[in-house]
């Protein structure tokens, strides 16, 4: 007949110690993976900020307001013009392969009927997949916006 075991808190502390220490499985279960996730989770975390999102720009008027709007967009820390094509066609296409978040659609005659009060419309494009950067895209263009406005 077995003795029956000895009671206590440290007894079990030291059963389990000693079935940790030789089951590499559960060692790995219990240390191996919350290390790994740790690593992984501060690494996917470790920039808070999002910062320079690629934006195109589509310049028809090309006058020194529609200019200045653009140097207001790409002073914005949030956002980076990374091409200003000439067409929609190639803005949309820069979304689409990932080369800018957003696209910036500047229309004809913008200066002049900014000047005769018409409130001419900037189009901002946003690819809506990705929700965080497409909305710290639409805010660091309002931003910008805003001041380019507050100047003029």
């Amino acid at each position: 007949m077995r003795p029956a075991s000895r009671p206590g808190f440290l007894r079990v502390a030291q059963r389990e110690c000693h079935w940790l220490f030789h089951d590499r499985v559960a060692l790995l279960l219990i240390f191996g993976v919350p290390l790994f996730a740790f690593v992984v989770l501060t690494t996917v975390f470790s920039h808070p900020v999002i910062r320079g999102l690629g934006v195109t720009v589509v310049d028809e008027d090309n006058s020194d307001t529609s200019r200045a709007l653009v140097e207001y967009v790409a002073a914005s820390p949030s956002l980076k013009v990374v091409d200003r094509s000439g067409t929609l066609s190639t803005a949309v296409q820069d979304i689409r392969s990932g080369k800018a978040i957003s696209a910036i659609y500047i229309p004809p005659n913008f200066e002049r009927d900014l000047k005769a009060q018409r409130r001419p419309q900037v189009v901002g494009f946003y690819n809506q997949q990705f929700l965080t950067p497409a909305g710290v895209a639409s805010s660091g263009l309002s931003d910008a916006l805003s001041a380019a406005a507050a100047v003029a």
